[in-house]
């Protein structure tokens, strides 16, 4: 009877330890972009441990819902018809760039996709600081290029890049790597207020 009762708390002690697991879809953030990268599927555990949620939230990080968008709150539009773009890092960024650049809303692209530091530094070379939109919307093709190439969807929260001023990051595509080669290689952003900026693209 003892070695009865011993042998049904070890068989119930080796069930409690077995994982159980599920197969989940994991999509990238700028999944339809080109480069982006999506779909993928993983087996996780359904009670991860500590290491395990981490690796899972390092692949999509914001949760993205949406194949053709990142995520609907990205895009908030308000009473009267005023847009507010919510773009908090570099993958976020590009994919405003791109939408507003394609959908042709330039002055979306102007107020909200643009730094401030931007426009301040066109003023200060006494330049005007619409002369940002013109170039972006005249270079379309290469910025959409060097877009793709950055290859946002795959980098991890924590891959900001290189660091080049106060809350300034630059994310660069090594040259060689691609053919025919870019004609721009670097993408500058800048966090200021709430929001992740465009800097410079050169």
């Amino acid at each position: 009877m003892i070695r009865a009762a011993t042998l049904l708390a070890a068989a119930i002690a080796l069930s409690a330890c077995e994982e159980e697991r599920r197969v989940v879809a994991v999509r990238g953030g700028l999944h339809g972009l080109p480069g982006a990268t999506g779909g993928q599927q993983t087996e996780a555990p359904l009670v991860a441990k500590e290491g395990e949620r981490r690796r899972s939230s390092m692949q999509n990080p914001r949760n993205y819902k949406f194949d053709g968008e990142p995520d609907a709150m990205l895009r908030i539009e308000k009473p009267g018809g005023r847009v507010v773009l919510v773009s908090r890092n570099a993958r976020e960024l590009a994919f405003h760039l791109r939408q507003t650049l394609a959908r042709e809303e330039y002055a979306l692209l102007a107020q909200q996709v643009i730094s401030e530091r931007t426009r301040e530094n066109y003023i200060a070379a006494g330049k005007n600081p619409d002369d940002a939109v013109a170039f972006l919307i005249k270079r379309q093709d290469d910025v959409l290029r060097l877009i793709q190439n950055l290859h946002l969807a795959e980098r991890l929260p924590m891959d900001l890049g290189e660091v080049i001023g106060s809350n300034e990051y630059r994310l660069k595509v090594p040259a060689g790597l691609v053919d025919p080669p870019l004609r721009f290689t670097t993408f500058d952003y800048v966090f200021e207020r709430d929001a992740c900026r465009l800097l410079l693209i050169q």
